[in-house]
């Protein structure tokens, strides 16, 4: 995440309809860069999931790591593995949201996979105890 937004800080970023994900290994392709801004600042959050839920509701999306080992497989529901590990990040998301259902604690998280992935394109992940790393990665960036 750190040297996403430093690229960012000084090349700018682009609107993901000019640049379409295609979720295929390949090369990336040559196009007329529509640079809409760059990063001003950035930083990372604490590890506290109650500070992360804080930040998340005040400034509103955040950029997190995570294990994704599990994201493969999810269908819907809150995921909940028993077993992810939390240093071995391989993945980044956008943390958009959290809520509760019957008495579950859950982040809102976006994906990149397209809308036919997990809960039209967004997942539900336990709340709480750092699964798959959630909370070891977390940034807040203010664009220029």
């Amino acid at each position: 995440m750190q040297n996403a937004f430093k690229f960012l800080e000084t090349t700018g970023f682009e609107l993901e309809s000019d640049y379409k994900y295609t979720a295929r290994d390949g090369k990336c392709h040559s196009t007329d860069y529509k640079s809409q801004g760059t990063v001003a600042s950035w930083k990372m959050l604490s590890r506290d999931e109650k500070e992360i839920a804080a930040t998340l509701a005040e400034t509103g999306p955040l950029s997190a790591a995570v294990n994704a080992s599990w994201f493969q497989m999810y269908m819907g529901g809150i995921m909940n593995p028993y077993i992810c590990n939390p240093k071995k990040l391989d993945h980044g998301i956008a943390l958009v949201g959290y809520g509760e259902e019957s008495g579950k604690p859950y982040w809102i998280i976006k994906n990149s996979w397209n809308s036919s992935w997990g809960e039209k394109g967004y997942c539900r992940l336990h709340r709480g105890s750092g699964k798959c790393g959630i909370n070891t990665n977390v940034c807040t960036a203010t664009l220029a």
